[in-house]
């Protein structure tokens, strides 16, 4: 039962209520829309949060960078890739950050961020902010194989660290979460969302046969369709089933 109707006195009834009305709006009052970025928070201490509401429409514009964001991405955007809302907003809270040496994109929750070098000032959803992601330059690690062919003596689930320059991003895949071994490794990082178009460190995970491949759009890559391949790879552990169904070993 309401508070409200629950008073006896009638003109408690009223202040009471109108109390609880003043209350409610100076709550919703303090909640405002989210500003577009968070360039107008550069001077800001560093943890310094933002409360603010994301309406559906503002779930759209540029978004540079993977759990921690470039000031200038849409904030509302950004929520989005981060898990931090729906897809029908919601109330936010984003912390101001400190620079990155690189802002790698991806493809999350419907929204797909895009790549960056250093940035000054970046933004994120928790606290402590995720790590930056190092430069390619930093992890000096060796570039990807073109194909997994040369890895076919890995046993299922073994990871294979390696970096994609932009220039190896394109190029022939078939399949789509899982990839037959003589895919574009690269250019399947880019379909899986693993990277964006200027590359990035990838973990490729060597899994075992499927018995079908289904290709599709997505991230700016096309793949293809293919029949049953012995071996196969992917970006993600525990490894995404077999389009078919058929193994997921």
């Amino acid at each position: 039962m309401s508070k409200c109707v629950a008073r006896r006195s009638p003109a408690r009834v009223l202040a009471f209520c109108a109390a609880a009305v003043l209350a409610s709006a100076s709550a919703q009052a303090q909640t405002t829309s989210c500003p577009s970025n968070f360039t107008g928070f550069g001077d800001a201490s560093i943890g310094k949060a933002v409360t603010c509401s994301c309406s559906p429409d503002q779930l759209r514009g540029g978004v540079w960078g993977t759990g921690r964001y470039s000031a200038d991405s849409s904030i509302c955007a950004a929520a989005r890739h981060a898990g931090a809302t729906g897809a029908t907003g919601g109330t936010v809270t984003a912390y101001r950050e400190a620079g990155c040496p690189a802002l790698p994109g991806s493809a999350r929750n419907g929204i797909v961020s895009h790549d960056w070098g250093a940035f000054e000032v970046t933004f994120a959803f928790s606290r402590p902010a995720p790590r930056c992601s190092p430069t390619a330059a930093q992890t000096g690690l060796d570039a990807c194989p073109s194909s997994m062919r040369s890895h076919e003596a890995r046993r299922t689930g073994d990871p294979l660290e390696c970096t994609c320059p932009a220039e190896q991003t394109t190029g022939s895949v078939w399949g789509s979460g899982r990839y037959t071994f003589d895919s574009s490794v690269c250019a399947a990082a880019r379909h899986a969302g693993a990277i964006g178009a200027s590359g990035g460190d990838v973990l490729v995970f060597t899994a075992g046969s499927c018995q079908g491949f289904e290709g599709n759009p997505r991230n700016g890559v096309t793949s293809s369709n293919w029949s049953a391949f012995p071996n196969t790879f992917a970006f993600s552990y525990p490894l995404p089933g077999c389009a078919d169904g058929s193994q997921r070993r």
